[in-house]
Order: C-alpha cells, then sequence, then structure tokens
C-alpha cells in the first residue's frame, strides 16, 4: 500500500484502461513514424500527442482528436488520421 498522502492507488476503470492504451499506442505511432522519417532527436512524441490531440481537425468535423478517444472504434479513427498526415492524404 502507498501511504503517501494525495496519491490515488485504486485501479484505473476499464473505460481507463481503454483510453490509456490507447494513448500509449497512438504515441508508439507517432514514435515510429518520426523514426521512418528521419532524425527523432529532440522529438518527444507523447508531449506532440498530448498537444495534438486538443486541437480541432477539419478531417474530424472540427472535433478534438481526444473526444474520440475513449473507445476503440475512435481510437482507430484517430490512428488513421495519423497515418494519412504521414501519407500526405491528410484532408
Amino acid at each position: 500500500m502507498d501511504d503517501q498522502p494525495g496519491r490515488d492507488v485504486s485501479p484505473l476503470s476499464s473505460d481507463d484502461s481503454e483510453c490509456a492504451l490507447g494513448l500509449a499506442r497512438l504515441v508508439a505511432q507517432v514514435e515510429s513514424m518520426v523514426q521512418e522519417s528521419g532524425d527523432p532527436t529532440g522529438f518527444d512524441a507523447a508531449q506532440w500527442i498530448a498537444q495534438w490531440l486538443n486541437e480541432p481537425m477539419a478531417a474530424l468535423g472540427g472535433k478534438q482528436p481526444a473526444h474520440l478517444m475513449d473507445t476503440a472504434e475512435g481510437q482507430a479513427i484517430v490512428s488513421n488520421l495519423v497515418a494519412r498526415m504521414q501519407s500526405g492524404a491528410y484532408a
């Protein structure tokens, strides 16, 4: 048991776990894309994702990608959007 005050040590809900796993997969996807595209030195994929998820996207009808990360289907949409950005098919 963690005795530090103010720390919540309860397990994540299944929804929160799904979201956390989706974020981890998305960070890995971006890291892989950057590795393939050139020099990843100094690039922080997790930080980039954190900012990007909160930007309204025209390809999502003006919605923020973060709003889709709570379901597997939404995560797939966001992942596909990132892949389209890499390929130049982003619209």
